[in-house]
């Protein structure tokens, strides 16, 4: 079992507070997508607004279990970039070819419960452990909680400039 440090500089309710706006945010992006923009191409990816919308969700979906891999000391997803991007690439394209703006918002909402619950009953001294993600190297719990805000508000940004 790894060794756990307590976390000091983190406020954890002002963070907490962070994710129920990123939730209303969600809501609000999908909901000013005007119909027709919905698989319009973005600017800055090879996906659509819509896949983006999927993956967006696709994240939050997969916390829980990763959060569970941490706690163990256990490595997540950890397969190489150059392997696991084109996967899951391929996986998003193939969720939102039919999804739509009340689907996704349902399953966030779902996703979002459920990641919010783990989330909150990680303890003072758990949010220092850590394994590696995604190929992306070692991150801490803390590192993933804060992550989640800051991968949102990037995707908010591509879908929002990529808006007609």
């Amino acid at each position: 079992m790894p060794t756990k440090v307590p976390v000091i500089s983190f406020d954890r309710t002002k963070t907490r507070l962070e994710w129920d706006d990123m939730r209303r945010e969600y809501h609000t992006l999908v909901n000013s997508i005007p119909p027709s923009a919905f698989r319009h191409p973005t600017l800055v990816t090879r996906w659509t607004i819509a896949e983006i919308l999927a993956h967006i969700v696709q994240t939050i979906e997969l916390m829980p279990r990763g959060i569970k891999s941490i706690r163990r000391g256990k490595n997540f997803m950890n397969l190489p970039v150059g392997i696991l991007g084109p996967i899951n690439f391929i996986l998003i394209k193939t969720q939102a070819q039919n999804i739509t703006p009340q689907a996704l918002l349902s399953r966030y909402d779902q996703a979002f419960t459920h990641a919010m619950q783990v989330w909150d009953g990680i303890q003072d001294d758990e949010w220092s452990l850590g394994a590696c993600l995604f190929g992306e190297g070692y991150k801490t719990l803390l590192d993933y909680y804060l992550h989640g805000l800051s991968h949102f508000k990037e995707h908010a940004t591509q879908i929002r400039k990529s808006l007609p």
